[in-house]
């Protein structure tokens, strides 16, 4: 059986305002993300605390590897001089997928930017202006249904005008 190495990234907090960026990774081989399934874990955002404090520890013991990067509200004050906070999360994310033992062959990663492919270049980016031997697998953006009905649908005026009279 194949047993690739999957990673997921996903953030909490968003900056200064609120306390640190967080950002956590873990990667699973198969047997790891088989684990995972049958305890139904899931997107952390649909979890109670309570349940997430439990799933911790199983998550960590199950994972290959795993990590979480908290920055603080004054760098991310002294970083934003310079940088978007999505720019901030993207060279963070790559500092934490350079630095991992194991290399993944498929990332995924929730999406901080608007659009997920200018997001997923960022990242690719950052990667290689840190380490030019690192192999980038496959970087997925999972795009929420809300997202697609705001691409297919046609954007309508804003309504912050007159209307032409003839």
């Amino acid at each position: 059986m194949d047993n690739s190495i999957s990673c997921g990234i996903d953030e909490a907090g968003r900056g200064p305002v609120i306390g640190p960026l967080v950002i956590g990774l873990v990667s699973l081989d198969n047997e790891g993300k088989e684990i995972l399934r049958k305890i139904n874990v899931r997107d952390s955002k649909r979890v109670s605390a309570s349940r997430r404090t439990k799933l911790e520890p199983i998550i960590k013991e199950t994972a290959r590897e795993w990590k979480i990067l908290k920055i603080q509200p004054r760098e991310i004050d002294f970083l934003r001089k310079r940088h978007s906070l999505n720019q901030i999360e993207a060279m963070k994310i790559a500092e934490m997928l350079v630095n991992l033992e194991n290399r993944p062959h498929r990332i995924i990663v929730d999406s901080a930017d608007s659009i997920a492919e200018d997001y997923r270049k960022r990242i690719v980016h950052c990667i290689n202006s840190i380490c030019n031997e690192f192999e980038i697998p496959e970087i997925e953006i999972p795009v929420s249904e809300d997202e697609i009905k705001k691409i297919r649908r046609p954007k309508r005026p804003s309504g912050n005008y007159l209307p032409h009279k003839r």
